[in-house]
């Protein structure tokens, strides 16, 4: 990480992937007492991401559009020819490349900085499970490959029984297919981008569903 940070300052375009990779990118960026530099293009990965850096007194020169993916920010006029460009990418540990080697195809030179990173926790939230196993659980969100796995491995023997019928919304078709693979069973209702106001309009479509039955 204090390797890459030091490509900061002489950076052409610095792309921020999610709003940890905000928090995290510009935490970093303070305990190594260094500053994106002025003439730098900075880019945002959605509105959430655009917020998280304007907490920090930092103005995105551009945000990509819904579903707020790698794909839609390579739509933005800035990326259309970097060739020759120096772009820094602040992201976790363990994410897609497809935005990188997308860029190093248009003959942009890419750093990654990878800032921080999915772990499992060392146990679910107690209070959680105790309702869960009293009440049930309907619908789960899971906006991460990382995190339904870690879900998966911390249910362990129960996480077959309970994640049979509870619902999932989730973000993509990547996150669908890897719990798929997991071994979740129940339906799975993908929002239409990885704001929050999708995975609300997901969730009360789900319920309104169910309601109707």
């Amino acid at each position: 990480l204090a390797q890459a940070l030091t490509a900061v300052a002489t950076a052409d375009i610095v792309i921020f992937v999610s709003p940890n990779a905000a928090e995290h990118g510009l935490s970093a960026l303070r305990q190594a007492r260094l500053v994106l530099p002025s003439g730098a293009l900075v880019l945002a990965m959605g509105p959430g991401t655009a917020a998280k850096l304007q907490e920090d007194g930092i103005i995105a020169t551009a945000i990509s559009k819904a579903p707020f993916n790698s794909e839609a920010l390579m739509e933005l006029n800035i990326l259309a020819a970097p060739a020759g460009q120096l772009v820094v990418i602040f992201c976790g540990e363990g994410g897609r490349d497809w935005l990188s080697e997308s860029l190093k195809d248009k003959g942009a030179r890419v750093i990654p900085v990878i800032c921080y990173r999915r772990s499992l926790p060392p146990a679910a939230d107690p209070r959680v499970i105790a309702y869960w196993q009293d009440h049930g659980i309907d619908v789960l969100t899971l906006t991460s490959i990382a995190a339904a796995e870690n879900l998966w491995i911390l249910l362990k023997d129960r996480s077959k029984r309970w994640l049979r019928d509870v619902a999932v919304v989730t973000v993509s078709e990547r996150i669908e297919t890897a719990c798929r693979s997991l071994g979740y069973e129940g339906k799975i209702a993908i929002a239409d981008h990885a704001g929050h106001d999708a995975l609300l309009q997901a969730i009360h479509t789900h319920c309104h569903t169910i309601n109707s039955c």
